[in-house]
């Protein structure tokens, strides 16, 4: 499964990243568990009662029981691109049902958690225009179009970084000149 993930920022240009499954689970670091605060609802809670609990804080869980339902979700920043404090989130589906509040919500919280956590060092190479066209087509969109159109890049690996060793080799670096 392939995604177009996200517009990326750099520090010199925006850029749209596209990303399979498993990278787009890293970018949104999937792979933890929700807290306790943020399921922490009446009515939600209820439905997990006798169930393994492991699974109700899972990310990936909700992320995919959203997505079986809704089968592809968009989700839009009309806030600040820089700054996650600043977001301002808008969430659509595919589907004619209406996502419920509290998913609404989980995605909300998914996205500004995954922008505001831990620093990421994606890998990326620019992707052919021709290739870029052919995804919009067979995933049925269509990107918005911009006056200056964003370099397409396609996620090759995703890790973290140590920002204090990337800071600490860039000093030494510097000094070094």
């Amino acid at each position: 499964m392939i995604f177009p993930f996200a517009c990326v920022d750099d520090g010199s240009s925006l850029c749209c990243c596209w990303a399979n499954a498993e990278r787009a689970a890293a970018l949104l670091s999937l792979h933890g568990q929700l807290t306790p605060s943020v399921l922490d609802c009446g009515a939600h809670s209820l439905k997990w009662v006798g169930k393994d609990k492991s699974l109700w804080k899972s990310k990936l869980h909700h992320l995919e029981r959203i997505l079986k339902k809704h089968d592809r979700i968009t989700v839009k920043n009309y806030g600040s691109m820089t700054d996650s404090a600043y977001q301002n989130l808008t969430v659509s589906t595919s589907s004619d049902d209406l996502l419920s509040c509290l998913d609404e919500d989980l995605l909300k919280i998914m996205i500004f958690n995954a922008c505001s956590s831990t620093s990421l060092t994606v890998v990326a190479r620019v992707m052919d225009a021709t290739f870029v066209k052919g995804l919009e087509k067979e995933h049925l969109m269509e990107m918005e179009t911009m006056e200056n159109p964003m370099l397409n890049v396609w996620a090759v690996d995703v890790c973290g970084t140590d920002t204090v060793s990337e800071a600490r080799s860039i000093v030494l670096k510097l000094l070094n000149r």
